[in-house]
């Protein structure tokens, strides 16, 4: 036999052992694709992590995988990403609209997230399908969309606390500002026309519209 035919019937067999290695590699991997309609970047750290059960605990407990895997993900607002990682559970911290949430997901087959315009559920977004999974972060941060507009002549300078923040906004005449906070009761003060209004507590709900004038 020549040393060239040996040669080309090694590269054959390797040919076909290659593909059916790499098929079972490919078995250990999963899908994960992040879809964000946000005007803000989300981040997420994932740590490859086990479930147990702890009477001392309601609900089921997640503990990191020592060496385990370990993804930080970065997905800018508007983008769409797909994400090659290894097929296993992970626990995670997603920072999105401004708030951070920990959690657990599955990743032993494709998962998805999909995060809609802050204060926005995504069973809401347009080209929704009756039936398809959808995992909806809104509900997972409990957050809230309402709208402050300034009705007076003067600039406005409004505060908005609650649920351990402080939020500033600045409103020239006639305008609006779509404001995202956590659900639950809140407190507002502003300045007008030279003069303070005293803090008002409200719980905003969506479509909540806060008219701000003179005192």
């Amino acid at each position: 036999m020549s040393k060239f035919r040996l040669i080309t019937i090694v590269l054959v067999l390797l040919g076909m052992l290659i593909p059916a290695s790499a098929g079972m590699a490919a078995t250990d991997l999963s899908r994960f694709e992040v879809i964000n309609h946000s005007d803000q970047p989300i981040t997420i750290w994932m740590y490859e992590s086990t479930a147990y059960q702890d009477p001392a605990l309601d609900g089921v407990q997640y503990e990191k995988v020592k060496n385990g895997a370990f993804y930080f993900l970065n997905i800018d607002a508007g983008e769409r990403v797909t994400f090659t990682v290894d097929r296993t559970l992970y626990s995670y911290t997603m920072t999105v609209c401004g708030e951070t949430r920990t959690g657990a997901i599955d990743l032993n087959s494709y998962n998805r997230i999909v995060v809609p315009a802050c204060g926005i559920f995504a069973l809401e977004l347009p080209g929704k399908k009756s039936g398809q999974e959808l995992d909806d972060v809104t509900e997972l941060i409990e957050l809230v969309k309402f709208t402050a507009t300034n009705i007076s002549d003067t600039t406005v300078f409004l505060t908005v606390s609650g649920q351990g923040a402080t939020y500033n906004f600045t409103l020239v005449p006639g305008a609006s500002k779509d404001i995202t906070v956590e659900e639950g009761q809140h407190t507002y003060s502003y300045w007008a026309c030279n003069e303070p209004v005293a803090a008002q507590s409200f719980t905003p709900y969506f479509h909540t519209n806060l008219m701000l004038d003179c005192p």
